[in-house]
């Protein structure tokens, strides 16, 4: 299912993929040595997140239901002039910051 506004790339990656749900550990916050609990770890990687729309280091909103992930790439915003000038964490936070905004506009 595509929009009639998907990318050609994205149109032609696979639209549905099947991912494994991954044991990993994590480490409470306690003295012992070792105390760790095994938790859940999906691994989403390739050339077809950024054909998506997931740029690499863009936050990504996750909505979560009852056996459903729900992954939402940011709005595209027109860019800022002079935003290539500053350095990758000013652009960062002025991203998160247009993003949160965003994101309570639409509420």
């Amino acid at each position: 299912m595509t929009s009639n506004n998907a990318t050609p790339a994205f149109a032609q990656a696979k639209q549905q993929r099947q991912l494994k749900v991954c044991q990993a550990c994590h480490s409470h916050q306690t003295n012992k040595p070792g105390d760790v609990s095994p938790i859940g770890q999906i691994l989403l990687k390739g050339h077809w997140l950024k054909q998506a729309g997931f740029e690499i280091d863009t936050l990504v909103k996750v909505r979560i239901t009852e056996g459903c992930l729900i992954l939402t790439a940011p709005s595209k915003v027109a860019p800022l002039p002079g935003f290539n000038q500053l350095n990758p964490r000013e652009q960062r936070v002025i991203t998160e910051v247009i993003q949160e905004f965003l994101v309570k506009d639409k509420n």
